[in-house]
């Protein structure tokens, strides 16, 4: 508040990004939850961390952070292929016939973040009683391709990536295709603009 003030501006509120995060799924599957007595986990994927956020019946139940995000696979990827960072991102986002190998330079860290997704489950499983039914992936790391799909196979649970601008009403010479493409990184965005 008080960097706010020196620079002249006002805040009327104040927000953490598991709950802007809440906010945009609940804004997305809208309210109340479809599904009486589902349990939704989001991974929202940032570059140096990963909110895991788990609603059940329309409200939020838990949150942590691991400390894992896209960074740490382009990190895997550069060091193992012996390529720079940039190639390297470009290599995750979009790598075509390689993706095997991609996916196998980046299996220590795909497999250390599946592990922390799992025990976050398992954690609220023992204290709730009630399992995740299923995973929505949302923030930049989580269009490194073939993550979904290593999720899915991993943790055993439907994974889905969701578009958080979807119920948003968009200014109509922003291009849609463009917007379709980086609607995952606008998930926290989306829940402070709900505000």
């Amino acid at each position: 508040m008080d960097i706010l003030n020196e620079a002249e501006l006002s805040a009327n509120c104040l927000d953490v990004d598991c709950l802007a995060l809440a906010n945009s799924f609940q804004c997305y599957i809208g309210k109340p939850t479809k599904q009486a007595d589902s349990v939704k986990a989001l991974l929202n994927i940032g570059n140096r961390l990963t909110q895991v956020v788990i609603i059940r019946d329309g409200n939020l139940d838990f949150v942590r952070e691991l400390q894992i995000g896209g960074a740490d696979f382009t990190l895997a990827i550069s060091t193992k292929l012996g390529i720079d960072m940039d190639a390297a991102e470009v290599a995750k986002l979009r790598p075509q016939e390689r993706i095997e190998e991609i996916k196998a330079a980046a299996q220590a860290v795909l497999e250390r973040f599946s592990n922390e997704v799992r025990l976050s489950f398992d954690y609220y499983e023992n204290q709730v009683g009630k399992a995740v039914d299923e995973i929505y992936l949302s923030g930049g790391g989580s269009s490194f391709s073939g993550l979904a799909k290593f999720l899915k196979e991993t943790v055993d649970l439907d994974v889905i990536m969701w578009n958080p601008l979807d119920k948003f009403e968009l200014n109509p010479e922003i291009s849609k295709q463009k917007m379709n493409e980086l609607s995952t990184f606008f998930a926290v965005a989306a829940g402070l603009a709900l505000r």
